[in-house]
């Protein structure tokens, strides 16, 4: 059988195999300029967000945001 990892899945077998193989960080590149208050296709006023910590983005990737992996206790610096 085969499975495929639909979208995203690429960034999650990034993540895996980081973390299997013990790097100290994994980078995923996206077309986006960081991370967003909403999605910009559905919301005009879209603003970015400049400082996430790991308990933030913990929150909003559980409630189905599409956030970055984030290593715990480093948080998240927005550019």
């Amino acid at each position: 059988a085969i499975t495929t990892l639909g979208r995203g899945g690429s960034d999650l077998t990034a993540t895996v195999l980081g973390a299997a193989l013990q790097l100290p960080e994994v980078q995923v590149w996206k077309d986006v300029d960081g991370v967003l208050t909403s999605d910009p296709r559905l919301v005009p006023h879209t603003r970015p967000v400049t400082e996430l910590t790991f308990e933030e983005a913990t929150e909003l990737a559980y409630f189905g945001a599409q956030v970055a992996c984030l290593v715990p206790g480093q948080g998240l610096q927005g550019w």
